[in-house]
């Protein structure tokens, strides 16, 4: 969560000084007291308005709220909402889908991101798209529940594996877990990707370091912290024409940890 936050909170404050405003940065880790801390800042209005990137946050501050506050969600967040910035996530998992269809795959498990997360139906239904687009059939057992978390894409490299027949690719919903499950493959004894190939989202900087270099989707992390700031200024000083969603442009990074299929 840290590494892939970074470079937005950069493109929020930096956003927010080349406007004359000042950020207050908070990490609460799902945690209720510290949401009710930063709760407590916008209560006392020493705070004009709120980014959240977790979704779950959200609840809790318009629960919480004594009156309105102006939010922007970022990355995670219902297609159409008002005043979200994020990435076309159904076609980002299309293309790294439709990129592993064409190196020949037709086995392509997905591991899935937490429940409940709008980002994470996204990319499923991307990626199911994709199959369908490509008359491959769609296969329940090759899709993985998971949590975004470096443990969950090791576990699930096992669970596929254990398969009567596994899968030659897998997708992860996020570069995390898609290095999780590098790491278990190694431990397996399975190349990659002579053995099975394997891909993300994201573009963290240990995607472009990892051994071999991670496959995955490049979000502009920076561009997006920007944009959200922006729109909650602009929301804070009343200006018209503000964008109801902003949807950036996404990229898929081919890298060397996807191959065409062994025989």
């Amino acid at each position: 969560e840290y590494v892939f936050c970074g470079e937005i909170f950069h493109g929020i404050e930096a956003g927010a000084h080349r406007r004359g405003y000042a950020i207050v940065l908070g990490f609460t880790s799902r945690d209720h007291w510290r949401e009710q801390t930063y709760l407590e800042i916008l209560n006392s209005r020493r705070a004009d308005g709120l980014i959240i990137v977790d979704p779950q946050v959200r609840k809790q501050v318009e629960s919480g709220a004594r009156g309105p506050v102006p939010i922007v969600q970022l990355l995670d967040a219902p297609a159409g909402a008002a005043a979200t910035v994020r990435i076309d996530d159904a076609a980002a998992a299309a293309e790294v889908t439709r990129h592993l269809i064409g190196l020949g795959h037709r086995r392509i498990a997905h591991v899935r991101g937490a429940c409940p997360s709008f980002a994470a139906e996204r990319r499923l239904t991307g990626y199911h798209q994709a199959l369908d687009a490509a008359g491959i059939a769609y296969d329940e057992t090759l899709v993985i529940h998971a949590d975004y978390s470096y443990a969950a894409g090791s576990m699930a490299i096992d669970a596929l594996m254990a398969l009567p027949k596994p899968p030659t690719a897998v997708f992860c919903a996020n570069d995390t877990m898609a290095l999780g499950a590098l790491w278990r493959c190694k431990q397996l004894g399975l190349t990659v990707p002579g053995s099975i190939s394997i891909a993300g989202i994201d573009d963290i900087y240990s995607a472009s370091i990892s051994d071999p270099p991670l496959t995955t989707v490049r979000q502009p992390r920076q561009e997006i912290g920007a944009a959200g700031v922006d729109m909650l200024i602009s929301m804070l000083e009343g200006r018209r024409g503000v964008a109801r969603e902003i949807v950036l442009p996404h990229e898929v990074v081919v890298r060397s940890s996807t191959g065409a299929p062994h025989s």
